[in-house]
């Protein structure tokens, strides 16, 4: 994928909710950073399950990242174009995460 392309190493995200999760490194030796999750190409953010994934990223201290594909990158049949890159759009609590408890 394109964020591993970026130094990320991905894994499951479904224990935080999340289709992946993105670690800035080897996962045994770092906290994953984001919580990541896909959209459809084209398709309305539904702010209700907008704000339950960023309020469940946050609660994990992670930041939410949403990927999605240009609707122009989808070809008829559900394949991706070559050489395609998501755009991303990364959400972070105002404040930061503060002093952990």
């Amino acid at each position: 994928t394109d964020l591993y392309d970026q130094g990320y190493c991905l894994s499951g995200g479904a224990k935080f909710g999340a289709d992946m999760l993105a670690y800035p490194g080897d996962p045994s030796l770092f906290h994953a950073q984001f919580t990541v999750r896909l959209l459809q190409p084209g398709a309305p953010l539904n702010p209700i399950l907008f704000k339950s994934a960023a309020r469940g990223s946050h609660t994990a201290r992670k930041h939410l990242l949403l990927a999605s594909l240009p609707p122009e990158a989808v070809l008829p049949g559900g394949s991706i174009k070559a050489g395609a890159k998501p755009a991303y759009m990364s959400v972070a609590p105002e404040a930061g995460f503060g002093r952990p408890k």
